[in-house]
């Protein structure tokens, strides 16, 4: 998959070449320090909301808290570094082709492609964004990966030895739902990923089509949200559409329960991987003039 080689190149760049701390020092320190607060100002006040409309059940309000709070973290803060990315990523590329010198780190011996996601993972690499996200996402995901994954198998054995159609009832909707959520589990730790690689392609490719630096940060961020929301509104009609068609297969209980879980998972990771890779498409299209089915390192 297209998506596990750019991720460890992403995660594991070359820390040691001029380029890359070239790019990290530009924007050290002062790189979207002020969306951050804007991101966190959001959060509080959608807390506020939830806390204002729950105040005759202090039993809602900590529910709300405990679920909604770790969800919007998870989910929001992948997309919205990713997008941070993106944006630095389009700005630094046209203010090098701005300033004339985009076109002398293209000869460089590794490539034009090499070179642009070098500065790409650079922009992402900027205040530890992937480091401190991706530190959160994988501790909460695995840890309740393996708790949802301890439940949902006992679920399993109890649906196939249940007896009682009122015990089986119960059992089969806790079992489905907790299948579900151990798919999400994975949706999210695999969302981190993508996000950050879909917010670096989109950054390359918006500063070749736009070479202003503030317009350049404008249509990044347009266009990183854009592929995101249109990734999330496909993945969701085609989950509906396909658990209507699992619903109708003469499967046991349990297999449905699981299979309508792992079809969730599945569409996720084909969708993203399908977007990503016509991503990486377009911006070699853009940086060669011909498509190349490997990234190219640069060490």
């Amino acid at each position: 998959m297209l998506t596990w080689t750019l991720w460890h190149d992403l995660k594991n760049p070359p820390r040691s070449h001029p380029l890359f701390w070239r790019v990290i020092q530009q924007g050290q320190n002062s790189s979207g320090q002020g969306w951050v607060r804007v991101f966190q100002g959001l959060l509080a006040l959608i807390l506020v909301g939830v806390a204002l409309s729950s105040l005759t059940s202090a039993l809602v309000l900590l529910v709300c808290g405990i679920i909604i709070l770790p969800i919007l973290v998870l989910v929001g803060s992948s997309g919205f570094y990713a997008s941070l990315g993106a944006m630095d990523t389009a700005d630094t590329l046209a203010q090098e082709a701005r300033d004339g010198t985009h076109d002398l780190l293209r000869v460089m011996p590794a490539g034009a492609p090499a070179v642009d996601w070098l500065m790409a993972s650079a922009c992402l690499h900027r205040n530890q964004r992937i480091g401190q996200v991706h530190a959160l996402v994988r501790i909460v995901a695995i840890a309740g990966g393996l708790a949802l994954t301890a439940v949902t198998l006992f679920l399993a054995l109890s649906v196939v030895s249940a007896q009682e159609q009122e015990r089986f009832a119960l059992t089969y909707g806790a079992l489905r739902d907790m299948s579900r959520l151990l798919a999400f589990c994975l949706i999210i730790y695999v969302d981190h990923m993508q996000s950050f690689i879909a917010g670096g392609l989109v950054g390359i490719i918006t500063a070749y089509s736009v070479r202003s630096p503030l317009e350049a940060r404008l249509w990044a961020f347009i266009g990183f949200w854009a592929q995101q929301i249109a990734a999330y509104v496909l993945i969701i009609g085609l989950t509906l559409l396909t658990w209507g068609l699992i619903e109708t297969f003469m499967l046991p209980s349990a297999g449905r329960a699981l299979l309508t879980a792992g079809s969730v998972f599945l569409l996720y990771v084909f969708v993203r991987e399908a977007l990503i890779s016509g991503l990486w498409r377009w911006m070699l299209f853009l940086s060669l003039g011909a498509a190349r089915p490997r990234p190219v390192e640069l060490r």
